[in-house]
């Protein structure tokens, strides 16, 4: 509980700053619906008086409702910049993309693994902790 405290008088602190630019970094991803609720309603008058706002989060639909450009970043390189919906697209239809590589590949190696079961190979089962306990210095 005291963490999110925290974020929230941190918060408080940066948005009462008369700052020309404003750096929010995932701040909004914690805490309760009132407290983004508040937190949008005054990122939305900073905007409106001129403020520069530099939003980095990975909430795509915060994104796309606030923000009018959006820049993908990939391993510390601009991999797409441009007007936040098309971007925030992109970037979905990437990490589906992904996604469904991902499940392929676990349902691909599961059928080789079965198949290789049902002619007589064995295979070791390895957990995360029996991974840890082997490999650890």
């Amino acid at each position: 509980m005291l963490h999110i405290l925290h974020i929230h008088l941190a918060f408080s602190v940066a948005i009462n700053v008369d700052a020309d630019i404003l750096l929010i970094d995932e701040i909004l991803s914690v805490g309760d619906e009132h407290f983004q609720k508040k937190c949008f309603e005054k990122m939305k008058e900073l905007k409106e008086s001129g403020t520069t706002i530099l939003f980095v989060s990975h909430a795509t639909e915060q994104i796309k409702r606030f923000c009018t450009r959006a820049v993908w970043l990939k391993n510390g390189q601009v991999k797409e910049d441009g007007e936040a919906s098309q971007i925030v697209d992109l970037y979905e239809k990437r990490m589906n993309l992904c996604k469904s590589v991902a499940e392929y590949k676990i349902q691909n190696n599961k059928k080789v693994l079965d198949k290789a079961r049902e002619e007589g190979y064995e295979f070791k089962e390895y957990t995360r902790d029996t991974l840890k306990d082997n490999f650890s210095r």
